[in-house]
């Protein structure tokens, strides 16, 4: 900050603030933030999240089927068992983590962890 008078001009340092922000966002920091603990499953599974998550955002969907399978239990696990949904709150919460809604959607009722009837989904 600088005065002059009554006026006070101020001065973004960039540089700071990238350092800040690659601290506070580094991939490591944001794993942490992915909840690992709600998705029930063995090591190697736990590894395939958090291959594919930074953070709380799914960088791909993965091509392996297994693997796929798995991101796709975590993504159901989002939805709560007995509760409706229409499938703009679906592609709301998909979206949370990954833009390709649709393709996530329909895996998720392909893979029977979702049901759909008359646009109306909710988690079998």
């Amino acid at each position: 900050m600088r005065s002059e008078g009554n006026t006070h001009s101020y001065r973004l340092d960039a540089e700071k603030l990238r350092a800040t922000s690659k601290g506070l966002l580094s991939s490591e920091r944001m794993s942490e933030l992915v909840p690992i603990q709600k998705m029930e499953g063995d090591a190697w599974e736990h590894k395939v999240i958090r291959d594919f998550f930074e953070g709380p955002r799914l960088k791909e969907i993965p091509a392996n089927r297994k693997k796929c399978s798995v991101v796709l239990r975590w993504l159901a696990n989002l939805f709560e068992p007995g509760t409706r949904y229409t499938e703009a709150q679906v592609n709301e919460i998909i979206k949370r983590h990954h833009p390709d809604a649709s393709a996530l959607r329909r895996e998720m009722i392909g893979e029977h962890l979702l049901q759909r009837e008359h646009g109306v989904y909710w988690r079998v």
